[in-house]
């Protein structure tokens, strides 16, 4: 699956620190002491005021070399710049028109005068945020009367918390650390379960749902992903978008039906959806269903008339359709052939030996007239959808090349017919020359469409190699070593 970007709705959350003392590394450091071995005294480990502290020692701890920072930061220039409110750096690394700023136990790279991205270098304690959000949870659950959690101040440390268990979340995901920012994101979702102010209106929990399926669809925890999506969808928040991706867990898991089951269902209640349609399109592509790939696309042009690859898709239907029909047609032709030299050897027989290969003959001549008209047909209509497609996007590669080789095999087919004519049957070649003469118009026709998209995708081997061919074969051979040149400098 290509990358999701997290877009959360989240800032990263700027934390002010709540004690009157100045906060140290080393303060902080004996602080975790303190509250570590607190929570092994069996009598200070059942209070929630010790858990309380716990948490707020702890996201202290998280942020302390991240707080003030922003993307966008001013490096220098008054009291709202990095030089101020962080002091001057022990050391600046430049290079690429980027700077370094180094500090104790963090790095900022600015670029362009404003901070661009930080990184920490060293670390009291690395789950500090993790720590901190159980801490709450201890509290929570050790306070019985509910006294903690009606606190003001409770309420905003649990929602910083929250933020930045998000925020830690999606830099795990955007690094594919998927499984610990699904944990992360989970934490998350439980401190959201906290009493909130009436001011914090940002978090959506249906949102962090939504991500935790996501996030745990990349780290293959497929199960618990269903779950997620599911939710979404029993909430109506992204339901059509929870079936595509609740689908594609079964996909992945090798579970064909479940997942054809799902879209299906998916669709059933959102019709209207894009993304449920494609998911059908290419589930039948690729059973090669042709026919309900093609209905799935109509349905798909209906909704998006704009969009040339549905034309497109489904003119490469018709085109297969083409190439099967003209592969059965000239099978008959070959056998109407041989059936025919088969009665010329046997013209001075008897009526009783002669009649009944004249009749086979007649029939398959027939036949193949019959196919000729079913390939003619299918041609016809890959060539209309093609159209179709450059009609919405004119430079469309695909479609203008396809439109190229059709024309082009039309050519070759002509030429085939041509050559099935016998000598005794074209003396004058007359016959044989008006067909070699609609080839060429499709060659003609052909040529045309290459030269368009080469145009559209100049460094595209395959179109500049049948260009030199194709005017080969209408013999101009200025163009044919033009291209054969172009050709030899292209991987």
């Amino acid at each position: 699956m290509k990358k999701l970007t997290l877009a959360l709705g989240f800032v990263i959350f700027l934390t002010t620190i709540q004690a009157q003392e100045v906060v140290t590394w080393e303060g902080l450091k004996k602080r975790k002491a303190k509250t570590d071995k607190k929570i092994q005294n069996p009598k200070k480990n059942v209070k929630y005021k010790t858990w309380a502290e716990r948490g707020n020692t702890y996201f202290t701890i998280a942020t302390f070399n991240t707080q003030g920072l922003y993307e966008g930061l001013p490096a220098k220039g008054g009291v709202a710049s990095a030089e101020f409110t962080i002091g001057k750096p022990q050391t600046i690394k430049s290079g690429g028109g980027k700077e370094i700023w180094v500090y104790p136990h963090k790095e900022l790279t600015f670029q362009g005068g404003t901070l661009k991205s930080w990184k920490e270098t060293e670390f009291i304690d690395k789950e500090a945020i993790k720590k901190a959000a159980e801490a709450y949870l201890k509290a929570a659950e050790l306070d019985t009367k509910g006294k903690f959690q009606k606190k003001t101040s409770t309420k905003n440390q649990a929602a910083q918390i929250r933020g930045v268990l998000i925020n830690k979340g999606v830099d795990l995901y955007t690094n594919s650390n998927y499984k610990p920012a699904y944990n992360y994101l989970q934490l998350a979702k439980k401190m959201g379960e906290f009493p909130k102010t009436k001011t914090d209106t940002a978090y959506k929990s249906d949102m962090i749902e939504y991500y935790c399926g996501i996030i745990g669809k990349d780290a293959k925890m497929y199960e618990k992903s269903r779950v997620h999506f599911k939710s979404c969808i029993k909430n109506n928040y992204q339901p059509a978008t929870s079936y595509h991706h609740m689908a594609g867990t079964w996909l992945e898991q090798g579970d064909s039906a479940k997942y054809e089951a799902t879209v299906k269902e998916g669709f059933d209640k959102f019709p209207d959806n894009e993304q449920l349609v494609i998911d059908l399109i290419n589930y039948y592509m690729g059973k090669g269903e042709s026919e309900s790939v093609i209905k799935f696309l109509d349905v798909a042009i209906k909704k998006n008339p704009a969009n040339a690859s549905y034309y497109s898709a489904k003119a490469s239907i018709f085109d297969n359709k083409d190439e099967d029909a003209y592969t059965v047609y000239r099978a008959k032709k070959e056998e109407y052939l041989k059936l025919k030299k088969e009665a010329f050897r046997a013209r001075n027989k008897a009526k009783s030996v002669l009649a009944p290969i004249e009749k086979k003959r007649d029939a398959a001549l027939a036949d193949a007239e019959k196919l000729k008209q079913d390939y003619f047909d299918t041609f016809a209509k890959a060539e209309a959808l093609y159209k179709q497609a450059i009609s919405v996007k004119a430079d469309f590669f695909n479609a203008l090349f396809n439109l190229g080789r059709l024309n082009y095999k039309m050519n070759e087919r002509y030429r085939k017919e041509a050559d099935d004519i016998p000598y005794s049957a074209d003396k004058d070649g007359k016959k044989s020359g008006a067909l070699k003469e609609k080839g060429l118009k499709h060659l003609k026709i052909a040529v045309d469409y290459f030269e368009k998209a080469h145009k559209s995708n100049p460094k595209d081997k395959n179109t500049v190699e049948i260009l030199s061919n194709s005017y080969r074969k209408l013999k101009n051979k200025a163009k044919a070593d033009e291209y054969a040149a172009k050709a030899a400098t292209l991987n």
